[in-house]
């Protein structure tokens, strides 16, 4: 990595290790404050790709040298099956990596982390605190992504804050869900079915807010959106529980024991019945 955060240049972190990449290619890291360039990683390569699986694999048939487990068995479920594909995406921020890290390391998988190439940077950094604290060899493999840079809409990639008022529930601005401050009013004077019918009109459930001088009305209403979340007369998420959407916002969830419980799978106990 080179920039103001640089220690590693020209370095990946595979199975445990830091490693030399093997392409002299770089992915340029741009500020959304300043559009400046603040600093570079390596792009790495389909080979690099293949040693952090097979840094995996090699987890496997450790597990099987030493409890004598089949092959398959191990490299198929204790550990290339329990290999979590993380790509935090451009616009998510780099705590998501941490809320798949953190809880899939819990449970006893192995990781890859895939970071976006517009944010890379701390994902590095990442990779130095984890050298430092002892994993097994393949535990967790870091590497930078390919891909282009965003576009910016000024200096800055910044939208001011906009409100549209009057909108319908057909319209685009209401149907898709935007990343931004931007906020749509839609009337409506029908009570409240109509504004939990409003709410529900949508491909989307992340989360939602009732804001309400009554709250016991307001809870009451919270209980019938469906959402992932939702809060009333304020929204500010607790770690402790779950994160997550429903339709076309996500499946699962993140933090809490419900974001641990993504990395396990249940096992049903049938006892004999008493005669």
């Amino acid at each position: 990595m080179s920039g103001p955060h640089a220690d590693r240049t020209g370095q990946l972190y595979i199975g445990g290790r830091w490693v030399t990449a093997g392409s002299a290619g770089r992915i340029e890291v741009i500020s959304p404050l300043t559009e400046q360039v603040i600093g570079s990683v390596p792009a790495p390569t389909e080979r690099e790709a293949d040693a952090a699986v097979a840094a995996v694999e090699t987890m496997g048939r450790t597990l099987t040298a030493e409890m004598g487990a089949p092959l398959r068995w191990t490299t198929g479920s204790q550990a290339g099956g329990s290999v979590a594909i993380i790509r935090a995406m451009a616009e998510v921020a780099q705590s998501t990596t941490m809320s798949k890290l953190v809880p899939a390391l819990l449970a006893g998988c192995s990781v890859v982390v895939k970071p976006s190439p517009q944010t890379p940077l701390d994902a590095l950094l990442l990779a130095g605190l984890i050298d430092g604290i002892g994993l097994p060899d393949g535990a967790v493999s870091i590497l930078t992504a390919g891909g282009g840079k965003a576009g910016g809409l000024t200096r800055g990639w910044f939208v001011e804050p906009t409100i549209f008022a009057d909108v319908s529930n057909g319209m685009r601005i209401a149907r898709e869900e935007i990343f931004g401050p931007v906020l749509s009013v839609i009337p409506y004077d029908g009570g409240d079915e109509e504004a939990i019918a409003i709410a529900h009109d949508s491909d989307y459930g992340l989360a939602g807010s009732v804001r309400t001088a009554d709250l016991a009305r307001g809870e009451a209403i919270a209980r019938q959106v469906r959402t992932g979340m939702i809060g009333v007369n304020g929204f500010r998420p607790d770690f402790s529980m779950p994160f997550g959407g429903i339709k076309a916002s996500g499946i699962g969830r993140e933090f809490g024991r419900e974001g641990l419980e993504t990395y396990t799978e249940p096992k049903a106990l049938y006892r004999p019945v008493p005669a």
